[in-house]
């Protein structure tokens, strides 16, 4: 009998996109002016999230959060290849290996809004 999965990654499990998400806020915000070090932002990323990082930047400086968002996303996009996998992530899905699987990760382009995809 075939059974089911579903996968919930929020990042730092299966995959590692920070290596492309914190260049990116970092490019958003120095074209702000802002100069943040990229160890403050990853730190800030984790504590609470990349969304209320930029939802925060826009409050503090009087910016549109939405327009703020979408170009993280843009730069965030274009470095999509950067996300790779965790160590260890092939093993930790071998059990799901022939079953129907779907999977639930936070941001990358692939996924959008935390929409589901099937393997």
């Amino acid at each position: 009998m075939k059974g089911h999965a579903l996968i919930w990654d929020m990042d730092g499990t299966l995959v590692d996109s920070y290596p492309a998400i914190v260049p990116a806020v970092r490019e958003v915000l120095a074209g702000l002016g802002l100069d943040r070090s990229e160890e403050e932002i990853h730190a800030e990323a984790i504590r609470s999230s990349v969304r209320d990082l930029l939802d925060r930047t826009a409050a503090e400086e009087g910016l549109d959060p939405a327009k703020l968002r979408e170009s993280f996303g843009r730069l965030n996009d274009s470095r999509i290849s950067a996300i790779r996998a965790m160590p260890k992530a092939a093993e930790t899905l071998a059990p799901c290996s022939g079953q129907a699987t779907g999977a639930l990760s936070t941001p990358t382009k692939a996924f959008p809004e935390g929409k589901a995809f099937s393997a």
